[in-house]
């Protein structure tokens, strides 16, 4: 698994004619269990700002600033993970998740842990301005994620400004969580 500090990532944008764009600065996937550690990093100015879908399939931007997918049991502390963006409200038939960090599973324990960061000024389309945790299908086992002692301020999205789950177990102990805005939650 990487180890991934002391970085500036920073004005990535993922592009391309694919239905899913992940991990504007940082993407993590494993296919087998992985514990891939992000540790102060800036991440700042990233994007996952997919072209407009059809009528049929909408597009997807997952995880502005770092995307931790499917067997990652990530442990992401005391970064700065900022000004990021996930999908774009003038386009159509594309959706944004995640815009600072997106945990996405397919499998259950041990957990993903989110602690000491500053996770601001992220803008998502849709769910998760700060921070969105959620699971592939609601067939596979709930992603788990600890979420501690971090600031989370000034986040954007249509649903969890701040923070959005979505078929998980997550525990979300000694936050700042301030100034977010969202039209749910």
């Amino acid at each position: 698994s990487p180890t991934i500090s002391n970085n500036l990532i920073t004005a990535n944008d993922v592009s391309g004619p694919q239905q899913y764009y992940l991990g504007g600065g940082i993407y993590l996937n494993a296919t087998t269990t992985a514990s891939p550690v992000i540790t102060r990093n800036t991440i700042t100015g990233n994007s996952v700002i997919p072209v407009s879908g059809s009528n049929n399939a909408s597009n997807w931007g997952i995880g502005g600033g770092i995307y931790s997918g499917f067997g990652c049991h990530s442990t992401i502390s005391q970064n700065a993970i900022t000004n990021n963006d996930a999908g774009n409200a003038n386009l159509t038939n594309e959706r944004g998740y995640g815009a600072g960090i997106s945990v996405y599973m397919i499998t259950g324990a041990p957990d993903t842990v989110i602690t000491g960061n500053l996770i601001a000024g992220n803008i998502a389309r849709n769910f998760g301005g700060g921070v969105y945790v959620g699971c592939y299908a609601i067939t596979n086992a709930h992603t788990m994620v600890t979420i501690t002692n971090n600031e989370i301020r000034g986040n954007a999205a249509s649903g969890g400004g701040a923070l959005s789950t979505y078929y998980s177990i997550s525990k979300v102990v000694n936050n700042t969580i301030v100034g977010n805005a969202a039209f749910q939650g």
